[in-house]
């Protein structure tokens, strides 16, 4: 039973280390967009995973756009899943997106395929 609690331990401390990781990536991107920098911000996006036309157009709406108005902030919610899959590993966080004419509850998937986490996806 000792095995088991420090292997299921080992565990939890891995998927906590790749949260915090994955959210520092995440919290990167959400600043450059706050602070209007759509190209800085792609450079944190898996282009692999996305479809890259009209993506660029897609980042920028993300920064300002006539409905919402300008990005103005983020917070962090609460939780996150992790899942790892033949050396893949995938961070799902949960952001509260804030705008001048609007919030918006998102769910930000971050993936490390080894060399740093990239965002696959907002939805």
């Amino acid at each position: 039973i000792n095995l088991l609690l420090f292997i299921g331990f080992g565990l939890l401390l891995g998927s906590c280390q790749s949260a915090k990781k994955a959210e520092q990536t995440a919290n990167t991107f959400f600043e450059l967009l706050v602070k209007q920098k759509p190209s800085a911000a792609e450079k944190l996006v898996d282009t692999g995973t996305l479809n890259t036309a009209g993506f660029s157009e897609q980042v920028k709406a993300l920064c300002k756009n006539d409905q919402d108005g300008k990005f103005l902030s983020y917070e962090k919610r609460t939780g996150f899943n992790t899942s790892i899959n033949n050396g893949i590993t995938v961070v799902q966080l949960n952001y509260k997106l804030i705008y001048e004419n609007a919030e918006y509850l998102r769910a930000v998937s971050l993936t490390d395929r080894g060399n740093g986490f990239v965002i696959s996806s907002i939805q």
